[in-house]
């Protein structure tokens, strides 16, 4: 990995260890003194704060059971990983250098065909195209949580005059979500830079199932798994890769009923309180 992307960038990735982690050190501390991070906190105790129908808490822990608001940052291990990623192995094997859009552009809402870039992704300008790199999560009970709490994430940023864009994740694996990425100032190596804050929202299930995937498609990327194409995968019924993409597309169908009754109930709720 590290001999291929010496060959591709010109670069020997190991030596920018050092910088890169007291840049992602920088980001850490940067991020933790902005408003927009007071904003968050405030949206988890907010969510804290709440219980649906009277009982259930209105956040959940994260998969690995953290429970509380935080952000976590890449691994130098996981940087190194990413860039393979980006410059070769999605990148048709890096026959030449990588036509994706930076953090900014995508947040000027610039289409695919007009990026720009037209240079190896290398150590130094990763942040400028990861927007991984530093992040958090909410974990909801409902899925029609995910989509009021993307849009307080989005509005919050946005009334600061932060730049932000967002995914709506609807993934073959069967994850669903939203991704909120919000451009943030730090210090980098050559001065003043900004770096993509990315925020997941999603429920506990997609959570698990999000981790369960993650596994899956490390497993598909080094060979223990065979990658099918989605077609063919229909048919697989005792693959993995089956397993995990189907059950995670009912899963999302068995959320949107258990959003349904939640609504029923919720209706019984204050009829009955009406009428006491």
């Amino acid at each position: 990995m590290r001999i291929t992307l010496r060959k591709l960038t010109g670069y020997r990735v190991e030596d920018f260890e050092a910088r890169f982690r007291t840049f992602m050190t920088n980001a850490q501390v940067a991020i933790g003194e902005t408003e927009f991070f007071d904003q968050l906190t405030f949206l988890q105790s907010d969510l804290e704060g709440q219980l649906l129908l009277g009982k259930i808490r209105g956040v959940d822990v994260w998969a690995n059971g953290d429970a509380g608001f935080k952000f976590v940052t890449k691994s130098w291990d996981s940087f190194v990983d990413k860039l393979y990623r980006v410059n070769y192995e999605d990148n048709n094997r890096g026959r030449k250098p990588p036509e994706i859009r930076t953090v900014q552009e995508q947040a000027a809402r610039l289409s695919p065909d007009q990026a720009i870039n037209r240079e190896w992704i290398t150590p130094e300008r990763g942040h400028l195209f990861l927007d991984d790199l530093v992040r958090t999560k909410f974990v909801l009970p409902f899925a029609d949580g995910v989509a009021s709490a993307s849009e307080r994430v989005t509005v919050a940023a946005r009334e600061l005059g932060l730049k932000t864009y967002r995914r709506y994740h609807a993934k073959d694996s069967g994850y669903h979500a939203h991704h909120v990425y919000v451009l943030l100032p730090v210090a980098g190596p050559d001065g003043d830079t900004e770096i993509a804050f990315e925020i997941k929202i999603l429920t506990k299930m997609q959570d698990n199932l999000g981790e369960l995937t993650h596994l899956l498609y490390e497993f598909k990327r080094t060979g223990r798994i065979e990658s099918k194409k989605k077609r063919a995968l229909a048919w697989l019924f005792d693959s993995t890769d089956f397993e995990a993409s189907y059950l995670g597309h009912s899963a999302h169908y068995i959320e949107a009923s258990l959003v349904r009754l939640k609504a029923e109930l919720t209706k019984i709720e204050g009829t009955d309180r009406a009428k006491s």
